[in-house]
């Protein structure tokens, strides 16, 4: 299986803490949310802009990104789950890449159905976007792929509002597959804590070069959220304590009336 599929898998896990007087203890160590560094291709990367991110998407603007352009992109990032992100998958041949090592890859929903590999090695994330009817969102449950990326949540000027987090929280309670959340670098705690209570499984957002420690600032960000405080697209219901059998009390004696005649 992907690595990365499996690591948003583990983070849509939410456990519940069961209702009742003897709740159970919640490990200290639970899901969290995941970072994918966004990183277009050809460009030249410094290793450590890469640091604390838990995989990493290759941003190819052409039809058929080159197997060179890729190992040369890859030879300057650490060991990490890597895939590619397509713009326009025509001609495209996504099972040369899965030779070299390419762990998922993120298609638009328009994409021809042949171009995108169906095995259990790597890892199909499609888009959507916040303008689908329910009807065609909740058909992405159905389809063979593995999580699914959203991508206009924020304004313009990098801004979370509240419309925009009803929309995205309307959407992660229809879909039942990982949500992938695409976030400014310099995004605000409060937005980033707001979008991980919603629902989302991981956060996308491009590498800049001029701020070489930007994934790492997001990553402590992530690492000091707390536990998700209530279930993951209501996939989940409240544990209730398992109810005793009520015990038969035994029927009182009958009394006799007596005759005061």
């Amino acid at each position: 299986m992907s690595q990365l599929i499996d690591e948003l898998k583990k983070a849509d896990r939410t456990s519940n803490q069961p209702m009742g007087f003897k709740a159970s203890r919640q490990s200290s160590v639970g899901p969290r949310l995941k970072l994918i560094a966004s990183v277009v291709l050809d460009g030249n990367i410094p290793a450590e802009s890469t640091d604390g991110a838990d995989a990493v998407s290759l941003l190819s603007e052409k039809i058929q990104p080159s197997i060179k352009a890729v190992k040369t992109t890859m030879e300057q990032i650490k060991d990490i789950p890597w895939g590619i992100h397509l713009r326009d998958t025509t001609g495209i041949k996504v099972s040369s890449l899965a030779k070299e090592g390419c762990d998922f890859v993120i298609f638009p929903a328009d994409s021809y159905v042949s171009n995108i590999p169906i095995d259990d090695d790597t890892g199909r994330i499609i888009e959507l976007e916040s303008s689908l009817d329910d009807g065609l969102i909740r058909a992405a449950n159905n389809l063979p792929v593995d999580a699914v990326l959203l991508t206009d949540s924020f304004e313009a000027d990098g801004a979370l509002v509240w419309h925009r987090l009803m929309i995205f929280q309307h959407m992660t309670n229809l879909l039942s597959k990982p949500v992938i959340i695409h976030v400014p670098l310099d995004a605000a705690e409060s937005d980033i804590k707001a979008l991980w209570e919603a629902g989302a499984d991981a956060v996308i957002t491009e590498v800049d070069t001029g701020k070489p420690d930007g994934i790492q600032k997001l990553r402590k960000l992530i690492d000091g959220l707390p536990a998700r405080t209530s279930p993951k697209k209501g996939s989940s219901e409240a544990l209730l304590p398992y109810p005793r059998e009520a015990k038969t009390a035994e029927p009182e004696p009958e009394v006799e009336e007596e005759d005061w005649e």
